[in-house]
């Protein structure tokens, strides 16, 4: 069997998926399941929905420093 490296073909996205770092936190049950619900409707992972969520957040906090 040959494994071949696509990484050259991968585009930035699909790459800094691969870079994503493995962690764990505490938070409230419901929300937790709040939050796989909605990653199901909107088609995407959890993961992927809790990232959109601390980005945009931080967005916010930035904006209320300036």
């Amino acid at each position: 069997m040959v494994v071949k490296d696509d990484s050259d073909n991968m585009g930035e996205e699909e790459k800094a998926k691969d870079s994503r770092t493995v962690t764990s936190l505490k938070i409230d049950p419901t929300l937790w399941k709040e939050a796989k619900i909605e990653a199901i409707r909107q088609g995407e992972s959890l993961s992927e929905l809790v990232e959109r969520a601390v980005k945009k957040e931080l967005v916010v906090l930035k904006g209320k420093k300036g």
